[in-house]
C-alpha cells in the first residue's frame, strides 16, 4: 500500500511539473511576443502627419490627387492593415469616430485649411514608412487600393465596418477593435 501511495504521489508531482512547464512555455512565448512588439513599435511608429505626407507623395507619383476626406480613410486603412497583418500600429495617433468615418485628428487639422480641395504634397515628404521591406510593400498595396476608390466609397466602406459602427460619435476607436477587425477581414481585398 505504501508503494502505491508513493507512486501516486510521484505521478501527481510529475503532473504538477508538466503543468508548470506548460505555463512557463506560455509565459515565455507571451513575453517574447510582447518584447518583439515593443521593439517593433519603437522602430516603426510614425506621426499621422508623416504618414500623410508619404501617402500624398505616393499618390502624386501615381498621378492621383487626394482630399483631406480621402486622406483620412487611407490613413485609417493603413493603420488597420498594419494592426491586422503585423500586430503593431504604424501610426502613433488615435482614430476617432466622426460623421464621415474614422478620422485622425492631428492629420485632419493639419490639412483642414484645404477644405475639400486637393492637398499638395510636401517636397520634404518621407520616401518610405520606415518599416521592413515586406511591410512597406503591403502598406503600399493598401494605399494603392484606396487611391482607385472615391472618398465616398471609402466612407461607405468604413461605415459598414465594426470598429466605426461600434463606436459612439467623437469617441476614440480602440486599436484592439481595429486590430480584431483587420485580422479577420480584408476589406480592400489585398491579402
Amino acid at each position: 500500500m505504501h508503494y502505491l501511495n508513493s507512486v501516486n504521489h510521484t505521478l501527481n508531482s510529475m503532473k504538477d511539473l508538466l503543468k508548470i512547464e506548460a505555463m512557463v512555455r506560455l509565459l515565455r512565448k507571451f513575453c517574447y511576443n510582447r518584447l518583439k512588439l515593443l521593439f517593433f513599435e519603437r522602430r516603426t511608429l510614425m506621426t499621422a502627419i508623416d504618414v500623410s505626407e508619404y501617402i500624398l507623395q505616393y499618390a502624386s507619383g501615381k498621378g492621383q490627387q487626394i482630399t483631406n476626406l480621402k486622406l483620412q480613410k487611407i490613413l485609417y486603412y493603413v493603420q488597420g492593415y498594419s494592426l491586422g497583418l503585423f500586430e503593431a500600429p504604424i501610426i502613433e495617433d488615435d482614430f476617432v469616430h466622426w460623421q464621415y468615418g474614422p478620422v485622425c485628428q492631428s492629420a485632419y487639422f493639419q490639412f483642414s485649411t484645404n477644405g475639400a480641395e486637393y492637398i499638395i504634397p510636401s517636397p520634404a515628404a518621407p520616401s518610405s514608412l520606415g518599416c521592413s521591406g515586406s511591410m512597406q510593400r503591403k502598406l503600399d498595396k493598401v494605399i494603392n487600393a484606396c487611391l482607385w476608390k472615391t472618398a465616398r466609397e471609402l466612407v461607405d466602406m468604413t461605415h459598414n465596418e465594426a470598429p466605426w459602427r461600434n463606436t459612439a460619435d467623437r469617441e476614440v476607436i480602440s486599436q484592439s477593435s481595429i486590430r480584431q477587425y483587420f485580422t479577420n477581414h480584408d476589406p480592400l481585398k489585398i491579402k
